[in-house]
């Protein structure tokens, strides 16, 4: 081996190197705008290189140098497009034409076959898995290389023999390892710079993805729960400012402990939960409930939370208020099946009973004064008429009598209701405070029922004072309140009744308008009187409310429409 011509060949590949590695420091990053033209000007950039390295050649005889083109196109042929490697193949073709000399046609072959065959190796070789990528480019790089030595032959017989004695091992040796090293080089640019376009696409579809109007989105630190990052959408929902927002920490949002809050970040972090639901602050102070949906991300390697919340406050209304009404229609049912079942019970008894009377009656005329005959059929009396008062109760919940409404005043309701009760009440040592609006307009009603309502009230807030305060207590005393009001863009008319006794416990105030259902003792209450209320403020388009605090007070709201369509039950 000529160690002259060895050197000289490595010199002009260490050249080649030298002016990848320079074609390697992204020089064409300023062109990526004019994606058109970009394979013919990094075409050119090539072809450039390749003309530099061609202008250092070994001349082994006069018009018959040598370089390293051959490794640049064939490496290019590899890594880069079709249009880039035949640009920069056809601008060596032409220049080694003007350089001509005895070796001006094998130069052009060398080019024309390493192009050739480079870009079938790239579509049909490379693609194979089957053996490690630098392998099929060692292969490449000898296939070429023999070629080209073939190709010495377009030369007289004398010169290609020569140039294949003195140069044959040497390219054989040096070529295919040169251009393994090149082609691994430019791939791995070209793998770095794909990964970084994938990388840049990646980051603009998360920006875009997090940076929108819509979505509460967060970037929380586990390690302390500060908050890295918030999109438009949580500044808009939280109140704070960004700037203000990404000095905060979830210990000023969330309502929780901070032992707690660290518990749920770990939680999160793990996967081993990924979903809560708790009540965030805003920056007016106010709380709204939320759903939180937290799983980890890396960001430059470090470990971080990425959450979705979502506002649940509006959800959770609704939900609440459809349990509320659902409760309603069951109680509403079962009032409606009770009172058919009651009114069909209470024609059966009411006849037997109109015969028990008269009988007892009969008996009582024929008994002398005094004796114990006379003495039961007075019982028997008092205690049958007690049943059919009992019978007319269930009739009038059951509504089967007829009821016609009409134009009453409910102040007159308010003030007769009030004389039949004022003498039993200063009795019990009860006042009533009343309170009357001025100008309460006349509604549409039975003023007899909605006197028996009001008397109903009354009664029960009497027998819970009487409960709680045997003797006399300044506490002891009924509100009433009567005013009018607008609901729904409606009149109506409020009947207030409020009392300080025990109250009513939350586990039964849902039952107080069942029939039969009752918290006094059985010597002093039927059960019916709530059923009953509730029944005539329903047939009168209103509604009837209870609040109650246990131990402290029960208030009940009886609010009628002023003008309601006139009903008529038959």
């Amino acid at each position: 081996m000529n160690i002259e011509i060895f050197h000289g060949l490595l010199d002009n590949v260490a050249m080649l190197f030298l002016l990848s590695i320079i074609y390697q420091l992204n020089i064409l990053g300023n062109i990526k705008r004019f994606k058109s033209i970009k394979y013919y000007v990094k075409g050119f950039m090539i072809g450039l290189i390749g003309i530099i390295i061609m202008s250092f050649p070994f001349t082994l005889e006069s018009g018959l140098i040598f370089d390293t083109r051959s490794i640049l196109i064939g490496s290019a042929a590899l890594v880069f497009s079709t249009s880039t490697v035949i640009v920069a193949a056809l601008m060596l073709i032409i220049y080694r034409i003007f350089l001509g000399g005895i070796g001006m046609w094998t130069g052009i072959l060398v080019l024309s076959f390493t192009t050739i065959i480079g870009i079938l190796w790239k579509k049909y070789v490379l693609p194979r898995n089957n053996l490690p990528r630098w392998l099929y480019i060692l292969f490449f790089g000898f296939t070429i290389h023999i070629v080209m030595i073939l190709c010495f032959f377009a030369m007289p017989l004398a010169n290609a023999i020569n140039a294949t004695r003195q140069l044959g091992i040497i390219i054989l040796t040096l070529y295919p390892v040169s251009t393994t090293l090149l082609s691994s080089l430019l791939f791995i640019q070209k793998d770095r710079d794909e990964d970084r376009a994938k990388l840049i696409l990646t980051e603009e579809k998360y920006r875009n993805l997090f940076n929108n109007q819509h979505t509460i989105m967060m970037i929380i630190d586990p390690a302390n729960g500060n908050i890295i990052d918030v999109n438009p959408a949580a500044v808009s929902f939280y109140g704070w400012s960004r700037t203000k927002m990404l000095k905060m920490n979830m210990t000023e949002i969330n309502n929780l402990s901070q032992s707690e809050i660290q518990n749920r970040m770990k939680l999160a972090r793990n996967n081993q939960s990924s979903r809560f639901e708790l009540a965030h602050r805003k920056s007016d102070d106010s709380f709204a409930m939320v759903e939180v949906f937290s799983g980890p991300i890396q960001i430059e390697g470090r470990p971080y939370l990425y959450s979705i919340v979502t506002d649940v406050s509006e959800k959770k209304r609704l939900a609440v208020a459809a349990k509320e009404m659902e409760q309603k229609i069951h109680q509403q049912q079962r009032l409606e099946s009770i009172g058919t079942l009651a009114g069909g019970v209470a024609h059966e008894i009411n006849n037997p009973i109109n015969g028990i009377m008269n009988f007892a009656q009969l008996i009582k005329e024929d008994s002398v004064l005094g004796s114990d005959i006379h003495l039961y059929s007075d019982m028997i009396i008092r205690e049958s008429d007690r049943i059919s008062n009992i019978v007319k109760n269930l009739l009038q919940f059951s509504r089967y009598d007829k009821v016609i409404h009409s134009y009453s005043d409910v102040s007159d309701i308010i003030h007769q209701t009030l004389s039949l009760v004022n003498v039993t009440f200063k009795k019990d040592q009860i006042s009533i405070l009343l309170n009357l609006a001025d100008d309460i307009p006349k509604i549409r009603c039975r003023n007899q029922q909605i006197q028996q309502v009001f008397m109903n009230l009354l009664t029960n807030a009497r027998d819970a004072l009487n409960d709680k305060y045997p003797e006399y207590d300044e506490k002891k005393q009924i509100l009433v309140d009567v005013y009018s009001t607008l609901i729904e863009n409606m009149d109506w008319i409020v009947i207030r009744v409020k009392d300080y006794g025990n109250g009513i416990h939350p586990s039964v105030i849902n039952r107080i308008y069942e029939p039969f259902f009752s918290t006094k003792p059985k010597d002093k209450g039927t059960g019916l009187g709530l059923s009953i209320s509730f029944g005539i403020v329903k047939d009168h388009h209103g509604k009837l409310e209870v609040e109650s605090e246990p131990g402290e007070y029960t208030c009940f709201y009886v609010k009628l429409p002023v003008d309601p369509q006139e009903v008529v039950y038959e």
